[in-house]
């Protein structure tokens, strides 16, 4: 028996605004973390991982506007703080590229040097929207809303 495939489609492309925005940015989640999360939800406390993915959100975008703040005015101590909770809450939603970033801007930081740390909170945002993006993709939530 032979395998049925979809008819194959052409391409299309994005309107050239899309084109000239910067790319998608695709995140890895580590799936173990997110288990004690997902087991809640699924053992009767619906509604947890939306409520805990919105407090990530807006506790998330605070420190990030916190961190640029700190760099701007060269508070190492207040840089290395910060990007060590973002580490932490990053590790407890399994976003690993955003713990590397985090990561590294702490350790610079633990040193008392933020120069050049400018391009990294850039990387560290886009990083925080794609897993944003992720988890908002993975969320009972919009799951539920989408049927």
């Amino acid at each position: 028996m032979a395998a049925q495939f979809p008819p194959a489609t052409t391409p299309h492309l994005p309107p050239a605004s899309a084109r000239n925005a910067p790319a998608r940015r695709t995140v890895t989640l580590d799936p173990v973390a997110l288990c004690p999360i997902q087991e809640l939800e699924a053992v009767g406390e619906p509604g947890l991982f939306a409520e805990m993915l919105e407090l990530f959100r807006s506790e998330g975008s605070r420190r990030i506007d916190q961190l640029q703040v700190a760099l701007d005015r060269h508070d190492a101590e207040q840089v290395f703080r910060l990007a060590h909770t973002l580490k932490g809450e990053a590790l407890a939603w399994g976003a690993t590229d955003l713990v590397n970033v985090a990561r590294a801007m702490e350790a610079q930081a633990r040193t008392g040097d933020v120069t050049g740390l400018t391009d990294a909170i850039r990387e560290l945002a886009a990083l925080f929207a794609a897993t944003l993006d992720a988890l908002d993709a993975i969320c009972p939530r919009a799951a539920s809303l989408d049927s």
